[in-house]
């Protein structure tokens, strides 16, 4: 586990229903890494994410967490963990400074002691001047922006994305994208983004890890050496396009493999 976050060792998990969503997925999120998890709908996905955030447990394999040691130690110590969704899920009734604030209020911290940290994740996410604002007044993107800086504020070591700009248009995910990298660079955090696009995971990584159909395991595992910054210009960059490529052939092979399999 030297250097590894978290990793994740030959895990399968299968619902109440019978579905197995998963079997044999093994991979691992390193220290200060960007790991982009791409697969087909239905493969496990955001079973993965749930499994990493400590809300569901596997049926069989085994979940191995930096923190987890820590934790017991303290007992009631919250996890080191941000998540955003799909969807902001922010509260309608509440601010967009009080919807930032609610992790630290659950953790039982003050108003007074909780503003510094709350008014500091707004400015990282450029919603400074919409404190007071309701979420029915924000745009879809600033209500995602809303919805990284509450995932910011607890500063955590690991930061679990689910397709967040999914819904968006092109211009405004693209520039969540960005805005997602230099949080990144600045931070250093360790991040896992769950998206469906190839030229997304590619974009923002530093390593893909691609997964099969359900069950879903990884299949494959692709390293992204793009140059720094990333901008505009590494979107028509021979590197990239060659690496979507690359993770493209991953997709369609395990597709292929799966369809076999099924035919047998």
């Amino acid at each position: 586990m030297s250097g590894t976050l978290v990793e994740l060792v030959n895990v399968g998990k299968r619902f109440a229903n019978g579905t197995l969503a998963l079997d044999g997925f093994t991979g691992t999120i390193g220290a200060s890494e960007f790991v982009a998890l791409l697969g087909p709908s239905g493969c496990g996905k955001s079973t993965v994410l749930r499994l990493i955030a400590g809300l569901t447990s596997p049926s069989h394999g085994s979940v191995h967490r930096a923190w987890d040691g820590e934790r017991k130690a303290k007992r009631r110590a919250a996890p080191p963990v941000g998540c955003v969704f799909q969807e902001p899920t922010l509260m309608p009734w509440a601010s967009v400074w009080n919807n930032v604030y609610l992790p630290r209020r659950l953790q039982g911290m003050c108003r007074r002691d909780a503003a510094g940290e709350v008014d500091e994740a707004l400015a990282r996410v450029g919603l400074s001047g919409f404190a007071n604002a309701f979420p029915r007044e924000l745009s879809g993107g600033m209500k995602m922006r809303a919805s990284i800086a509450r995932a910011l504020v607890t500063r955590p070591q690991l930061l679990l994305l689910d397709e967040p700009f999914a819904a968006l248009d092109e211009i405004t995910r693209s520039r969540l994208n960005d805005d997602v990298l230099a949080l990144w660079r600045e931070h250093r955090w360790s991040a896992l983004f769950i998206t469906h696009s190839v030229f997304e995971a590619v974009y923002l990584s530093t390593r893909v890890l691609v997964m099969s159909p359900r069950p879903g395991r990884v299949v494959d595992e692709i390293a992204v050496d793009l140059a720094e910054p990333r901008m505009a210009a590494t979107r028509t960059s021979s590197r990239y396009v060659e690496l979507c490529g690359r993770v493209s052939q991953a997709l369609e092979r395990a597709a292929a493999d799966a369809a076999e399999v099924s035919h047998v």
